[in-house]
C-alpha cells in the first residue's frame, strides 16, 4: 500500500510538471484567452484606409494611396514591398519597426511629412517638377521608401496581375538620385521638437497705439526647428503680418519655426487688455517608423506617435490717448478769432469736468492727453466782442496721437452792446 501510494504521488507530480512545461511553451495569446498580447509601449491601434483606384507609375508600377488614422490624426502610409498585394483596410495593429532607421530618415522628407518641402524643391530644381506634388509625389515617395527598405525589390512592375517585370529605367534613375539627395539631409531622429514664442518684452508682447490709428504689437518669434510649425487662426478684429503678407481676421496661418510676425488691430476695445492665444501644437513628432503587424500582406510604413510640443503667446495692449484741439472762429467769416483767453470746459459722459483749456494768441487751445471715450466741450468764456456759445458739443474722442480740431463759432455782438 505504501508502495502504491508512492507510485501514485510520483505520477501526480509528473503530470503537474508536464502541464507546467506545456503551459510555459504555449503562445501568450492562448494563455490569455482570445485576446492577443501586445507590448503596451510599442503596439498601437490604427485605422488603415486606401484609395479605390490603383495608380500607375514608371510604366508598369501599381500602387494604392494609403493613410492611417491614429489618435484622431490622419497621416500618409506607404507600401514598402511593391511585389506583394496590398493589405486589407480597417482597424489594424501596428508596432514600431525594429529596423526603423532604414526608412525613417527617408520618410520624413516624403509626401505629407514635415520635410517634404526639401525633397519637392530638389525635384523642381533637377528637372522632375511633375513629380513634386499630388499623387505623383505620393507614388514617388512610395518607391523611394521601398528602395530605402530593400533596394533589390523596389522597382517591381506588374503585368497581367503578376509582379513579373520592372518599372522603366528613367523612373529608377530618378528614385536613385532622389535617395542619394535625401541621405545627405539631417536625420529627424535628432531633431528637437520644442517650441516657444518670444518677443522683445519676453513671453508677453507689448502693443502700442500708433499714428496709423491702430495698435501694433512687437515682433513675435516662434522658436523651434525650421521644419516645425503651428496652425493659427487670426482673431476676427486683428491682422497678422508675416513675410511681407497681411492675413486678416479668420485666416488660417501656418507659422513655421524660426519665423516672426506681428499683430495689428484698429479695435479701441483692446486698450488696456491682454490677449492670450490658444495653445498651439507643433508639428514635429517622434520619428520612429511604424508598420502594420497583423497582416500577411506587404509591410506598410508610417509615422504614428505624436509627441509634439505646445506653446502660446500673449499680447498686452496699452492705453489709447489723444488730444482735442479747439479753434475759435467767427460765425460769419469763418476766420479764426486771434484772441487769447477764451476758455472751454471738457467734461466726460457722466458730466464730470475733466479739464479746462484756454486759447492762446492764435485763437487755438489743446487738451492734455485723454483716454478714449465720449466727451463734451462747452465754452465758458467768450472772446471780447462775441456772444458766449452756451450749448455743449458732444464728440467721440477715438483718434490716438492725433490733434482733433473742433471749431466753435460765435456771432459778433452789436456795436451798441459792446460799448456799454
Amino acid at each position: 500500500m505504501i508502495r502504491e501510494k508512492s507510485i501514485t504521488l510520483k505520477k501526480l507530480f509528473t503530470l503537474i510538471m508536464s502541464f507546467l512545461i506545456v503551459a510555459a511553451s504555449m503562445p501568450v495569446a492562448m494563455i490569455a484567452g482570445a485576446q492577443t498580447a501586445y507590448a503596451a509601449d510599442s503596439t498601437i491601434c490604427v485605422s488603415l484606409s486606401r484609395s479605390d483606384s490603383n495608380y500607375s507609375y514608371g510604366g508598369t508600377g501599381l500602387a494604392h494611396k494609403f493613410s492611417v488614422t491614429v489618435g484622431g490624426k490622419t497621416r500618409p502610409a506607404f507600401c514598402l514591398e511593391p511585389d506583394k498585394v496590398a493589405p486589407a483596410t480597417g482597424t489594424r495593429k501596428a508596432a514600431a519597426m525594429s529596423n526603423s532607421s532604414k526608412v525613417a530618415q527617408t520618410m520624413y522628407y516624403c509626401y505629407g511629412y514635415p520635410g517634404q518641402k526639401k525633397l519637392q524643391s530638389w525635384l523642381k530644381n533637377n528637372g522632375y517638377s511633375s513629380y513634386s506634388s499630388g499623387i505623383d509625389f505620393y507614388l514617388l515617395s512610395h518607391v523611394l521608401l521601398s528602395y530605402a527598405y530593400d533596394s533589390s525589390g523596389a522597382f517591381v512592375g506588374w503585368t497581367n496581375g503578376q509582379p513579373n517585370t520592372k518599372i522603366n529605367t528613367s523612373y529608377q534613375e530618378m528614385v536613385k538620385k532622389a535617395y542619394a539627395y535625401v541621405k545627405l539631409l539631417d536625420d529627424p531622429a535628432g531633431f528637437d521638437s520644442q517650441i516657444s514664442f518670444s518677443s522683445g518684452s519676453g513671453s508677453t508682447a507689448d502693443a502700442t497705439w500708433t499714428e496709423d490709428l491702430e495698435f501694433k504689437s512687437e515682433t513675435i518669434a516662434l522658436k523651434g526647428h525650421e521644419d516645425n510649425y503651428v496652425e493659427y487662426t487670426v482673431p476676427s478684429d486683428m491682422t497678422l503680418h508675416m513675410n511681407g503678407k497681411a492675413y486678416s481676421g479668420g485666416a488660417e496661418v501656418t507659422i513655421e519655426g524660426g519665423s516672426s510676425f506681428y499683430l495689428t488691430t484698429k479695435s479701441i476695445e483692446r486698450a488696456n487688455t491682454t490677449y492670450s492665444s490658444p495653445v498651439l501644437t507643433g508639428n514635429l513628432l517622434d520619428y520612429t517608423a511604424y508598420k502594420i503587424t497583423d497582416s500577411g500582406a506587404q509591410t506598410m510604413a508610417f509615422f504614428a506617435t505624436n509627441k509634439a510640443d505646445t506653446a502660446s503667446f500673449k499680447v498686452s495692449f496699452g492705453a489709447v490717448s489723444a488730444e482735442i484741439g479747439i479753434k475759435k472762429v467767427d460765425a460769419e467769416t469763418g476766420n479764426v478769432i486771434p484772441q487769447a483767453g477764451v476758455v472751454f470746459e471738457i467734461s466726460d459722459e457722466s458730466g464730470k469736468a475733466v479739464c479746462t483749456v484756454t486759447t492762446d494768441a492764435s485763437g487755438t487751445a489743446k487738451t492734455p492727453a485723454l483716454e478714449p471715450g465720449r466727451y463734451f466741450v462747452k465754452e465758458i468764456k467768450a472772446p471780447a466782442g462775441y456772444y458766449l456759445v452756451s450749448n455743449k458739443e458732444a464728440m467721440r474722442q477715438m483718434q490716438g496721437n492725433q490733434f482733433l480740431s473742433r471749431y466753435f463759432a460765435s456771432l459778433q455782438q452789436p456795436m451798441a452792446l459792446r460799448s456799454r
